[in-house]
C-alpha cells in the first residue's frame, strides 16, 4: 500500500503560508548553515536539500496537539513515497502519529516543530510491536525528552526482561537531526529500554548538549534484562557524548543478563566524564554481554571515560568483548583510550583485542583502560 491510499480517511491538510514561514525559518537557522559534516549527511542522503519538496504536493501538516494515533497499521507495508509531514508547533509537546503492529513503514519525512514528550517516539507511538522502519528522516527543532527517541519511543518490542522471542523493530537507512538537546536516557533514533531490535546504516545529530545515559543512536538500557537482544551495524552518531552516555547506545547496553552486539559504528564528539565513545557506562554489567568491533570514535576522552566504553564495562559479574577499534582524542585524566575506568571490576570481565588509541595521554590515564 501506499500514503495516499490513507489520505481518504485521514483528511491531511496540505501545507499552509505559515507552515511554509515557519520551514523557510528553520532552513535559515545558523548552526545548521556551520557544520558542514552535517549539510554533507543532508545532501548524502536525501537527494538535494533536505527540503527541496517541501512545497510540492506530497507535503501535509499534522496538528501536534492530538495524543490520538494519527495512522493504525497492522500487518501492512506502507510505503509513504517520500512524502513530507509538518508538525506544527503548540506547547504541548509531540508523541508520534503512527501505531504500526507486524508492519513496515518506509520512505517518510517528517519535520517536528516542536518537542518530543518524555518515552515518546517522533514518527512511531507506544503500543507498536513488530514493525520496521525504512529510509525515513526526522528533522526536531525542539529536544528530544526524558528516555524517548527521534524516530521510535521507549519500551520497542515490549519492556526489556519480559521480551517474547517472537518480537522484533527493525530501523533500516533512517536518520534523525535534532536542533536541541537530547534528554536524559534517550536516542536520536530509539528511546531507552529496548529490547529486542536491530539497527542498520543509521545516524544521529545532535547540536546541542546530550543528557545522562543518553545514547546518539539508542538510549540507555539498550537489549538489557533477560532475553534482551539490541544489534547496531553501520551506524554514526555527531554530537557531544554526554555523562554516562554513549556515542552509540546509551548507558547499561545489555546488562543484567541481556546482550548488546555493536558493528562499524563510528562517533563525532567530545566524550564527557564516565561516558564512552561508542557505549556509555556499566555496558554488559551485573551478568550481561556487550560485543564491540570495528568501531571508533573521534574527539576528547574526559575524566573517568573511555573512547569505546565508558566506566564499569562488563563489571559486576558481566562480560565486554573489544576487538578492532580505535580512538582518536586526548585522553584525560582516569580515562582510557579504549575503556573508562573500573572495566571488568567486581567479578566482571573485560577483553581487549586488536585496538589502539591516538593522543596525548595525562596522568593517571591509559592508552587502552582507565584506572
Amino acid at each position: 500500500m501506499t500514503f495516499s491510499d490513507y489520505l481518504s480517511d485521514i483528511k491531511l491538510n496540505r501545507l499552509d503560508e505559515a507552515a511554509i514561514k515557519s520551514i523557510e525559518s528553520i532552513k535559515s537557522i545558523e548552526s545548521i548553515k556551520s557544520i558542514e559534516s552535517i549539510k554533507s549527511l543532508i545532501n548524502s542522503r536525501i537527494n538535494g536539500c533536505m527540503f527541496d519538496s517541501l512545497k510540492s504536493d506530497n507535503s501535509y501538516i499534522i496538528d501536534s496537539s492530538s495524543k490520538n494515533p494519527l495512522l493504525e497499521i497492522t500487518s501492512q507495508t506502507v510505503d509513504f513515497e517520500n512524502c513530507w509531514i509538518y508538525v506544527n508547533n503548540n506547547s504541548n509537546g509531540f508523541n508520534g502519529f503512527i501505531r504500526a503492529i507486524d508492519s513496515t513503514i518506509k520512505n517518510l519525512n517528517v519535520i517536528i516543530d516542536n518537542y518530543i514528550i518524555p518515552e515518546a517516539g517522533g514518527i512511531i507511538m507506544s503500543g507498536s510491536n513488530n514493525f520496521t522502519v525504512e529510509n525515513c528522516n526526522v528533522f526536531i527543532c525542539g529536544n528530544i525528552g526524558l528516555n524517548a527517541g527521534g524516530i521510535v519511543g521507549k519500551y520497542t518490542t515490549h519492556y526489556a526482561g519480559i521480551n517474547d522471542s517472537n518480537s522484533y523493530c527493525n530501523i533500516i537507512n533512517c536518520m534523525t537531526i535534532c536542533l536541541n538537546t537530547l534528554g536524559t536516557g534517550a536516542g536520536c533514533i530509539v528511546g531507552s529500554d529496548a529490547g529486542l531490535c536491530q539497527i542498520t546504516d543509521c545516524v544521529g545529530v545532535c547540536l546541542e548538549e546530550t543528557g545522562t545515559e543518553s545514547g546518539g543512536i539508542i538510549g540507555s538500557y539498550a537489549g538489557a534484562r533477560t532475553n534482551g537482544l539490541c544489534q547496531i551495524t553501520n551506524c554514526k552518531f555527531i554530537g557531544q557524548i554526554g555523562l554516562n552516555g554513549g556515542g552509540i547506545v546509551g548507558s547499561y547496553a545489555g546488562s543484567d543478563g541481556g546482550s548488546c552486539q555493536i558493528t562499524n559504528c563510528i562517533s563525532e564528539g567530545d566524550i564527557n566524564s564516565l561516558a564512552g565513545g561508542i557505549v556509555g557506562s556499566y555496558a554488559g554489567s551485573y551478568g550481561g554481554s556487550c560485543i564491540i568491533s570495528k568501531c571508533s570514535s573521534n574527539g576528547d576522552i574526559n575524566q573517568l571515560a573511555g573512547g569505546i566504553i565508558g566506566s564499569y564495562a562488563g563489571s559486576d559479574g558481566g562480560s565486554c568483548i573489544i576487538s578492532k577499534c580505535s580512538s582518536n582524542g586526548d585522553i584525560n585524566e582516569l580515562a582510557g583510550g579504549i575503556v573508562g575506568s573500573y572495566a571488568g571490576s567486581d567479578g566482571g570481565v573485560c577483553n581487549i583485542f586488536d585496538c589502539k588509541s591516538n593522543g596525548k595521554i595525562f596522568a593517571n590515564a591509559g592508552g587502552i583502560a582507565g584506572s
